[in-house]
């Protein structure tokens, strides 16, 4: 069985298993960012970007529930949420510290996950990718694949360059342990294709983005992308069949696409 056959079984058994998605495992790390006991340290003046008396009340409220149950994540999540949702993220950084001082369960672990993803975003790359490093290395199992995931985004979307090595290449080897621990994220194999068509590894490109779209067929864009790389691999025949397939979106701009792109492969 060729690598290829056995990457979409493995990927389509764990879609049974696992949630794919855009987001891999639906935890409050990607969502946003998490966060926790809040209400002494949260800011007294209202931004002024938050524009109504609802939005006021809504903040006051949930730091009222956080400081009432300091250990609920759930709460706390719901917070760091509308914090970020008005940019103030010295706050949500700083309700995520709090939960963090004080939990002593699993959620813990997903906090410092938020903490770092929120800092990766925002304020501090480096403090973010040792956070995730130390996580990986010692967080919980069940986190892992998460962390792994979260550690090629910082490299390959935040563009971090970490000093051990090439970024490229690091993130590759990120995404490439998290599928391995949790192949079900099918946007794994679409960052990995990414990656792989910028460093010129167009073989590799095109059969990750095939293994996204078993997941994601109506993903026009990525069917797009995949018939242009079969046309610079010059397997024509590849292409013409992914081509055929993108007519069939009720996207006009991608129909366009692949008429313009056949006519071109026609005048071969």
């Amino acid at each position: 069985m060729s690598r290829f056959s056995f990457l979409i079984i493995s990927l389509l058994f764990s879609c049974i298993t696992f949630s794919c998605g855009e987001n891999g495992k639906q935890t409050p790390v990607k969502d946003v960012n998490s966060s926790t006991q809040s209400n002494t340290h949260a800011s007294d003046v209202t931004p002024e970007r938050i524009k109504s008396k609802k939005e006021t009340q809504e903040l006051s409220e949930l730091r009222d529930q956080l400081t009432e149950n300091p250990t609920d994540y759930s709460i706390a999540f719901q917070l760091i949420q509308r914090y970020e949702s008005f940019e103030m993220i010295d706050e949500a950084i700083l309700v995520l510290d709090e939960f963090i001082e004080i939990s002593t369960d699993a959620t813990r672990d997903i906090a410092r996950m938020d903490r770092a993803l929120i800092n990766s975003r925002y304020n501090d790359k480096l403090f973010a990718y040792q956070e995730f490093l130390d996580l990986a290395e010692n967080g919980s199992e069940e986190n892992r694949a998460e962390v792994y995931f979260q550690l090629g985004n910082l490299l390959a979307l935040e563009k971090y360059d970490p000093p051990e090595g090439d970024r490229i290449k690091l993130a590759v080897e990120y995404y490439t342990i998290a599928s391995k621990l949790e192949s079900g994220n099918a946007l794994l194999y679409k960052r990995l294709a990414d990656l792989m068509y910028s460093i010129g590894k167009l073989d590799d490109a095109r059969e990750y983005l095939a293994i996204f779209l078993v997941v994601y067929p109506d993903d026009w864009q990525s069917l797009i992308d995949l018939a242009e790389w079969s046309i610079e691999a010059e397997d024509f025949e590849k292409a013409r069949k992914y081509l055929d397939r993108s007519l069939k979106s009720n996207n006009e701009e991608i129909i366009k696409k692949a008429n313009k792109l056949l006519v071109s492969l026609n005048n071969r």
